[in-house]
């Protein structure tokens, strides 16, 4: 485990966490959601969503990432967070239709763990964004991951879509 995930230990993570490598991102990126694939032009990550460079941009990302192994072992959702200004956090995540379906749970432990690592490494803000229709994930935001509506930006997406930004600071 790489070093900015060996202290994160107070929280214990689930059994089917790694650290996140490439070929993890590859495997997802081309089995990935249509709703995310659609997220990540509009965040503008990319003019079209193309496996091998959202895998490759997102594994230079600094900050800490991980992977939620499937039951068949096969690399099922994968996230993370990187610093955009100091002491603010940018979450990431990427995964399967079925990755989601089977693992969310897991998902949720192990970012739940990943977030109180950073909090205790001086995070005091952690966030994230996502096209405002995604109900399912607005709601996982919310509920299963304790971060706080923020508002929306209207057609801020490349193709006018609605953005919701979501967030938790320290003394949350």
């Amino acid at each position: 485990m790489a070093d900015h995930l060996k202290d994160m230990h107070m929280l214990k993570p689930p059994s089917n966490l790694v650290e996140c490598t490439l070929r993890h991102l590859i495997y997802i990126c081309d089995r990935v959601r249509p709703n995310e694939r659609d997220q990540f032009v509009a965040l503008g990550w990319a003019d079209d969503f193309v496996p091998d460079i959202v895998a490759h941009g997102l594994f230079g990302k600094g900050g800490p990432r991980f992977t939620c192994l499937a039951e068949d072992n096969t690399p099922a959702i994968a996230g993370g967070y990187e610093e955009i200004a100091p002491d603010v956090w940018q979450s990431w995540m990427i995964g399967t239709p079925e990755g989601w379906v089977e693992q969310w749970r897991n998902v949720t432990r192990a970012s739940k763990w990943v977030m109180a690592g950073l909090f205790r490494q001086g995070a005091r803000r952690l966030q994230t964004s996502c096209i405002a229709d995604r109900a399912d994930a607005i709601r996982w935001y919310e509920k299963s991951l304790g971060l706080r509506r923020e508002g929306v930006w209207r057609q801020f997406g490349k193709n006018g879509e609605d953005v919701a930004h979501f967030a938790r600071v320290r003394e949350d």
